[in-house]
C-alpha cells in the first residue's frame, strides 16, 4: 500500500508519501514543506503522528512556495531526535555564487542558506545522509517500488548556468524564475504503473524527456500525475503528456493557491487535461479550476444529472490517493 497526500498550503507543494513495508511497518518520505498562513501541515502531520523516522526529505528545487516550512521542520526533528535517512536537493554542481540569484529577494535567500545550515549541522546526528540528486538516482521505497529521478539531468544544469548568462543581475525576479530549470522530477514506480511528481519542471526538461523515451511511453500506465508548476501554462508541454500511457479516470493534481499575479491554475492547462481524459483535482477551486468546475457543473445540468456535480474532487483541501 501507498499513499499520497498532496497537502493544502495554498500557492505551493507539500508532499507525503506513506507505505507499508513487507513486515506492515509504516515509513514516510516528504517532497517540499510550505507553510501558509503560520501554520506547517507536513510538521502538524510528524507531530500529531508521534513520527519518529523520516525516511527522506526532498527539497524539489530552491523556491520558498516549496522550502518556505522546511527550515521548522528540520529544526523540530534535531531537537526531537526525529532520524532522518536521506535529504535530497537538486544543487549539485551549482556554485555556491550562483545561490543568491535563487531567490528574488535576500530575504528569502538567507531563508534558504537557514536550510542548508541546519542540514549541514544535523548531519552525523539525525541526518543521515546529504542527497545531490542527479538523473537516474533512485529512492527505494521497498524493493519493487522507487523513485527515479528523471531531472535535473546535465542539461539542465547546463541550461541553468547558461542561461542566467544572459541576464542582468540588476534583474533578480528573472534570474530567480530560470531556477525552476533545477526542479525535480520523479516516477515513482509501483509495479508496472507510476506516478509522477513534476515540482516546477519546465517545457524543455519534458521534450527531452519525450525525444529520449525514457520508458515512460511504452507499457508503462500513468496512474496520477502532478501537473506542473501549480498548472501554469508556461510550464505545459503537450507533445509529453498526449504520449502517456494511463488507467481510466486517471487523475491530474494540481497545487495552487491564491497569488496576486499568478492566477495558477491557467483553464487552458486544466482544459487540456480533461480533454485527455484526466479528472483534473486541485487543492483549491481558484482561477481556472474554478471554471472548470463550472463547465463540469453546466454540462451536469443540462444532462439533468448532478452526479458531477457532488464529487469529493471538486471540493478545496488535502488531496489523498491510495495505490
Amino acid at each position: 500500500m501507498v499513499k499520497i497526500t498532496f497537502k493544502d498550503v495554498g500557492q505551493g507543494d507539500s508532499i507525503l508519501i506513506e507505505w507499508l513495508t513487507k513486515t506492515k511497518q509504516l515509513k514516510l518520505g516528504i517532497i517540499d514543506c510550505k507553510s501558509k498562513a503560520g501554520k506547517n501541515p507536513i510538521l502538524e502531520h510528524i507531530i500529531k503522528e508521534n513520527i519518529k523516522e523520516i525516511d527522506f526529505i526532498v527539497l524539489s528545487h530552491p523556491h520558498t512556495d516549496h522550502y518556505s516550512g522546511m527550515t521548522e521542520l528540520l529544526t523540530f526533528c534535531s531537537a526531537n531526535n526525529v532520524r532522518i535517512n536521506k535529504f535530497c536537493h537538486t544543487l549539485k554542481d551549482i556554485e555556491i555564487e550562483y545561490w543568491k540569484y535563487l531567490e528574488p529577494n535576500i530575504t528569502n535567500s538567507t531563508e534558504l542558506f537557514k536550510v542548508f545550515e541546519i542540514v549541514l549541522n544535523s548531519y552525523n546526528k539525525n541526518l543521515q545522509e546529504i542527497i545531490k540528486l542527479d538523473f537516474d538516482y533512485r529512492i527505494y521505497l521497498t524493493d519493487e517500488y522507487y523513485l527515479r529521478c528523471l531531472s535535473p539531468s546535465h542539461f539542465e544544469k547546463a541550461e541553468y548556468i547558461s542561461t542566467l548568462g544572459s541576464i542582468p543581475e540588476k534583474n533578480r525576479m528573472k534570474r530567480s524564475r530560470v531556477a525552476n530549470l533545477l526542479s525535480t522530477l520523479f516516477k515513482l514506480k509501483l509495479d508496472d504503473k507510476f506516478v509522477l511528481f513534476t515540482s516546477d519542471v519546465e517545457k524543455i526538461t519534458f521534450q527531452r524527456i519525450t525525444q529520449k523515451n525514457l520508458d515512460l511511453f511504452t507499457d508503462k500506465t500513468n496512474l496520477l500525475s502532478q501537473i506542473p508548476h501549480h498548472g501554469s501554462e508556461t510550464n505545459h508541454e503537450p507533445s509529453f503528456w498526449s504520449a502517456l500511457n494511463k488507467i481510466n479516470q486517471c487523475c491530474a493534481m494540481v497545487s495552487a493557491g491564491e497569488h496576486k499575479s499568478y492566477n495558477h491554475p491557467h483553464y487552458e492547462v486544466v482544459n487540456y487535461f480533461y480533454s485527455l481524459g484526466y479528472n483534473v483535482e486541485s487543492t483549491n477551486i481558484i482561477n481556472g479550476m474554478k471554471q472548470h468546475v463550472l463547465d463540469i457543473q453546466l454540462k451536469s445540468l443540462a444532462l439533468d444529472s448532478d452526479s458531477l456535480i457532488a464529487e469529493e474532487f471538486y471540493v478545496s483541501g488535502d488531496k489523498v490517493y491510495e495505490f
